[in-house]
Protein backbone atom coordinates (compact mmCIF):
# COMPACT_ATOMS: atom_id res chain seq x y z
CA UNK A 1 0.00 0.00 0.00
CA UNK A 2 1.45 3.11 -1.07
CA UNK A 3 0.58 5.96 1.06
CA UNK A 4 -0.25 9.24 0.00
CA UNK A 5 3.17 10.66 1.38
CA UNK A 6 5.12 8.47 -0.96
CA UNK A 7 3.29 8.78 -4.10
CA UNK A 8 3.33 13.08 -3.83
CA UNK A 9 6.61 12.79 -2.66
CA UNK A 10 8.66 15.22 -5.63
CA UNK A 11 11.69 12.48 -6.82
CA UNK A 12 13.36 15.26 -9.10
CA UNK A 13 12.41 17.97 -11.70
CA UNK A 14 11.79 17.24 -15.64
CA UNK A 15 13.98 20.26 -17.81
CA UNK A 16 11.12 19.50 -20.58
CA UNK A 17 8.15 17.57 -21.41
CA UNK A 18 8.76 14.02 -22.27
CA UNK A 19 6.24 13.67 -24.66
CA UNK A 20 5.23 10.48 -26.64
CA UNK A 21 3.28 12.57 -29.63
CA UNK A 22 3.40 9.73 -32.64
CA UNK A 23 4.48 6.93 -30.41
CA UNK A 24 3.62 3.91 -33.04
CA UNK A 25 5.56 5.45 -35.58
CA UNK A 26 8.51 7.61 -34.33
CA UNK A 27 10.99 7.29 -31.25
CA UNK A 28 10.04 10.02 -28.24
CA UNK A 29 11.37 11.21 -24.94
CA UNK A 30 9.74 9.06 -22.67
CA UNK A 31 10.84 5.77 -24.38
CA UNK A 32 14.10 7.11 -24.66
CA UNK A 33 14.02 7.59 -20.98
CA UNK A 34 13.29 3.88 -20.45
CA UNK A 35 15.86 2.76 -22.32
CA UNK A 36 18.73 4.68 -20.64
CA UNK A 37 17.86 3.51 -17.14
CA UNK A 38 17.13 -0.18 -19.08
CA UNK A 39 20.92 -0.07 -20.21
CA UNK A 40 21.99 1.55 -18.00
CA UNK A 41 20.84 -0.70 -14.83
CA UNK A 42 21.75 -3.90 -17.19
CA UNK A 43 25.21 -3.05 -18.56
CA UNK A 44 23.37 -4.59 -21.71
CA UNK A 45 24.16 -3.34 -25.59
CA UNK A 46 20.36 -3.43 -26.28
CA UNK A 47 17.43 -2.19 -24.74
CA UNK A 48 13.65 -3.41 -25.84
CA UNK A 49 11.04 -1.04 -24.45
CA UNK A 50 7.10 -0.37 -24.84
CA UNK A 51 4.68 2.38 -23.63
CA UNK A 52 1.34 1.30 -21.91
CA UNK A 53 -0.55 4.64 -22.13
CA UNK A 54 0.03 6.72 -24.83
CA UNK A 55 -1.72 9.78 -23.47
CA UNK A 56 0.35 9.34 -19.98
CA UNK A 57 3.49 11.96 -20.57
CA UNK A 58 5.58 13.40 -17.50
CA UNK A 59 5.05 16.98 -17.78
CA UNK A 60 8.09 19.94 -17.50
CA UNK A 61 8.74 20.55 -13.61
CA UNK A 62 8.32 18.50 -10.39
CA UNK A 63 8.27 14.27 -10.92
CA UNK A 64 6.58 12.81 -8.50
CA UNK A 65 6.15 9.32 -7.88
CA UNK A 66 2.63 8.94 -9.06
CA UNK A 67 3.80 10.11 -12.12
CA UNK A 68 5.88 7.00 -12.31
CA UNK A 69 3.04 5.09 -11.78
CA UNK A 70 0.71 6.82 -14.67
CA UNK A 71 3.26 6.29 -17.10
CA UNK A 72 4.61 3.08 -15.60
CA UNK A 73 1.28 1.36 -14.28
CA UNK A 74 2.83 -2.57 -14.32
CA UNK A 75 4.96 -4.12 -11.99
CA UNK A 76 7.77 -5.07 -14.19
CA UNK A 77 11.28 -6.45 -13.31
CA UNK A 78 14.41 -5.79 -15.45
CA UNK A 79 15.94 -9.21 -16.90
CA UNK A 80 18.88 -9.43 -19.71
CA UNK A 81 18.93 -11.90 -22.58
CA UNK A 82 21.39 -12.92 -25.39
CA UNK A 83 20.37 -13.60 -28.27
CA UNK A 84 22.22 -13.61 -32.39
CA UNK A 85 22.28 -10.50 -34.76
CA UNK A 86 20.01 -12.78 -36.85
CA UNK A 87 17.29 -13.00 -33.63
CA UNK A 88 17.52 -9.37 -33.19
CA UNK A 89 16.56 -9.11 -36.97
CA UNK A 90 13.58 -11.62 -36.68
CA UNK A 91 12.25 -9.68 -33.68
CA UNK A 92 12.38 -6.43 -35.20
CA UNK A 93 10.52 -8.31 -38.32
CA UNK A 94 7.47 -8.83 -35.59
CA UNK A 95 7.80 -5.36 -34.37
CA UNK A 96 7.05 -4.65 -37.56
CA UNK A 97 3.87 -6.52 -37.89
CA UNK A 98 2.08 -3.49 -35.97
CA UNK A 99 1.59 -2.20 -39.81
CA UNK A 100 -0.86 -3.56 -41.88
CA UNK A 101 0.96 -1.84 -44.73
CA UNK A 102 1.86 0.77 -46.49
CA UNK A 103 -0.25 4.13 -45.38
CA UNK A 104 -2.29 5.65 -48.78
CA UNK A 105 -2.90 8.93 -49.74
CA UNK A 106 0.50 10.45 -47.71
CA UNK A 107 -1.09 8.67 -44.53
CA UNK A 108 1.02 7.16 -42.12
CA UNK A 109 0.99 2.98 -42.50
CA UNK A 110 -2.41 1.42 -41.18
CA UNK A 111 -1.65 0.20 -37.36
CA UNK A 112 -2.96 -3.85 -36.58
CA UNK A 113 -6.15 -3.54 -34.71
CA UNK A 114 -4.42 -6.71 -32.75
CA UNK A 115 -1.11 -5.63 -31.49
CA UNK A 116 -1.76 -3.24 -28.84
CA UNK A 117 0.51 0.40 -27.46
CA UNK A 118 2.28 -2.44 -24.82
CA UNK A 119 2.83 -4.85 -27.27
CA UNK A 120 4.63 -2.64 -29.48
CA UNK A 121 8.04 -2.54 -28.72
CA UNK A 122 10.83 0.00 -29.86
CA UNK A 123 14.91 -1.14 -29.65
CA UNK A 124 17.91 1.45 -28.53
CA UNK A 125 21.09 0.44 -29.56
CA UNK A 126 20.90 -0.74 -32.77
CA UNK A 127 19.74 1.29 -36.17
CA UNK A 128 16.91 0.10 -38.23
CA UNK A 129 14.12 0.87 -41.11
CA UNK A 130 10.75 -0.60 -41.01
CA UNK A 131 9.21 -0.62 -44.60
CA UNK A 132 5.28 -1.65 -44.12
CA UNK A 133 5.18 -2.14 -48.02
CA UNK A 134 7.38 -5.13 -47.77
CA UNK A 135 5.92 -8.55 -47.80
CA UNK A 136 5.35 -9.97 -43.90
CA UNK A 137 8.90 -11.33 -42.53
CA UNK A 138 10.96 -8.47 -45.16
CA UNK A 139 10.30 -5.03 -43.66
CA UNK A 140 13.61 -5.07 -41.89
CA UNK A 141 15.51 -2.87 -44.79
CA UNK A 142 18.97 -1.97 -42.51
CA UNK A 143 19.63 -3.54 -39.17
CA UNK A 144 23.08 -2.08 -37.33
CA UNK A 145 25.31 -1.57 -34.60
CA UNK A 146 26.97 1.97 -33.91
CA UNK A 147 26.41 1.95 -37.97
CA UNK A 148 28.02 -1.33 -38.46
CA UNK A 149 26.32 -4.23 -39.86
CA UNK A 150 27.21 -7.46 -37.46
CA UNK A 151 27.12 -11.00 -38.99
CA UNK A 152 24.07 -12.69 -37.88
CA UNK A 153 25.75 -14.89 -35.65
CA UNK A 154 27.34 -12.62 -33.51
CA UNK A 155 25.79 -12.33 -29.92
CA UNK A 156 24.63 -9.32 -28.16
CA UNK A 157 22.79 -8.62 -24.73
CA UNK A 158 19.22 -7.34 -24.78
CA UNK A 159 17.89 -5.66 -21.69
CA UNK A 160 13.99 -5.74 -21.37
CA UNK A 161 10.92 -6.66 -19.55
CA UNK A 162 10.63 -9.62 -17.04
CA UNK A 163 6.83 -10.19 -19.09
CA UNK A 164 8.91 -10.27 -22.67
CA UNK A 165 11.32 -12.58 -21.31
CA UNK A 166 8.71 -14.90 -20.09
CA UNK A 167 7.46 -14.85 -23.84
CA UNK A 168 4.70 -12.24 -23.52
CA UNK A 169 3.56 -10.53 -26.84
CA UNK A 170 3.88 -13.63 -28.55
CA UNK A 171 7.59 -12.32 -29.73
CA UNK A 172 8.73 -16.19 -31.16
CA UNK A 173 12.16 -14.43 -31.67
CA UNK A 174 12.44 -14.25 -27.38
CA UNK A 175 11.95 -17.68 -26.91
CA UNK A 176 15.19 -18.76 -28.25
CA UNK A 177 17.43 -15.86 -26.13
CA UNK A 178 19.10 -17.19 -23.27
CA UNK A 179 18.78 -15.45 -19.98
CA UNK A 180 21.72 -13.87 -18.32
CA UNK A 181 20.18 -12.17 -15.51
CA UNK A 182 17.02 -12.14 -13.63
CA UNK A 183 17.44 -9.01 -11.76
CA UNK A 184 14.30 -9.29 -9.74
CA UNK A 185 14.46 -5.25 -10.07
CA UNK A 186 10.85 -3.57 -10.52
CA UNK A 187 11.48 -1.02 -13.95
CA UNK A 188 9.48 1.67 -12.10
CA UNK A 189 11.74 1.79 -8.60
CA UNK A 190 14.78 1.59 -11.17
CA UNK A 191 12.95 5.08 -13.02
CA UNK A 192 12.47 5.97 -9.61
CA UNK A 193 16.10 5.75 -8.37
CA UNK A 194 17.49 7.12 -12.02
CA UNK A 195 15.92 10.11 -11.59
CA UNK A 196 16.50 10.42 -7.68
CA UNK A 197 20.50 10.24 -8.70
CA UNK A 198 20.41 12.91 -11.06
CA UNK A 199 18.17 15.31 -9.64
CA UNK A 200 16.70 16.37 -13.20
CA UNK A 201 16.26 14.66 -16.36
CA UNK A 202 16.33 16.41 -19.55
CA UNK A 203 13.81 14.81 -22.37
CA UNK A 204 16.31 13.06 -25.46
CA UNK A 205 14.81 10.88 -28.36
CA UNK A 206 17.40 8.61 -29.67
CA UNK A 207 15.62 8.77 -32.75
CA UNK A 208 17.76 5.05 -34.23
CA UNK A 209 14.45 3.63 -35.82
CA UNK A 210 12.25 4.64 -38.37
CA UNK A 211 9.19 3.96 -40.03
CA UNK A 212 8.99 4.45 -43.89
CA UNK A 213 6.14 6.91 -44.97
CA UNK A 214 5.55 7.30 -41.39
CA UNK A 215 7.22 10.83 -41.49
CA UNK A 216 4.53 12.78 -41.38
CA UNK A 217 2.91 10.67 -38.23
Amino acid sequence: EHGHERTDEVIGRATGPFDTTGVRYHDNALLTLLHKVHLEASGAMLSSAALFRAEETIAAGPIRVRDLFRVYPFENDLTTVELTVDAVREYVEQIARAYLGPGRDGEPPPLHPKVGLYNHDALAGAEYVIDPARPEGKRVLHLAFDGEVWPGDRKVALALTSYRAQGGGGYAALNRARIVERTGREIRKLVEDYIRQRGSISPEVFDNWRVKGAERA
